[in-house]
């Protein structure tokens, strides 16, 4: 039923905004949500062709949160819509798992896990960070511009923070990186 009502709602606003380039970034907010019905309904090739549009419209109009998630989403869509029916299927029983396993843990389990899975990202954030610089240093990147990018991608990593987090030291990083290029 989500589907149906989404679905409307985007019908609705694909023809307001026909004639009203203000209205095209909440099409592709729409476009994107719709997405996100479909998926969790099974329809993964709908899904696609709602993302598809979605990235379109918001590469042309915005809104930038979704100019950069639109395209990685579509690249999962597309991946989840390759899957045999088996596949997902083993994929969900798999997450399922996961979940169970995740939900018997107790409170200090969690806590470990949950801060592994801030280094492990952390660290990744650190690797792309370096080999974006690398690349710069070796001409094959625009250092203003990544840099630019890098003080962005600071501010994400720093925002809502307390004191003390490893997130302020990540940032302290890549801002660090940023000054050199």
């Amino acid at each position: 039923e989500a589907v149906a009502w989404q679905g409307e709602g985007v019908r609705l606003l694909r023809d307001t905004a026909a004639g009203n380039e203000g209205l095209r970034a909440g099409l592709a907010v729409q476009l994107y949500n719709l997405a996100g019905y479909c998926g969790n309904a099974g329809d993964h090739a709908a899904a696609v062709a709602a993302l598809e549009e979605a990235a379109a419209l918001a590469a042309k109009y915005g809104p930038d949160e979704l100019r950069e998630l639109a395209p990685r989403t579509l690249e999962q869509a597309r991946r989840m819509a390759a899957l045999s029916p088996e596949e997902r299927a083993a994929l969900e029983a798999a997450a399922r798992q996961a979940a169970e396993q995740l939900a018997a843990m107790s409170e200090d389990e969690r806590a470990g896990l949950m801060a592994a899975a801030q280094r492990a990202q952390i660290e990744q954030l650190a690797d792309q960070t370096r080999d974006a610089a690398l690349e710069a240093l070796r001409g094959k990147a625009d250092p203003a511009a990544l840099a630019a990018r890098m003080e962005q991608v600071a501010e994400q990593a720093a925002s809502g923070e307390e004191p003390g987090s490893p997130w302020l030291d990540a940032a302290a990083f890549i801002r660090a990186v940023a000054a050199l290029l």
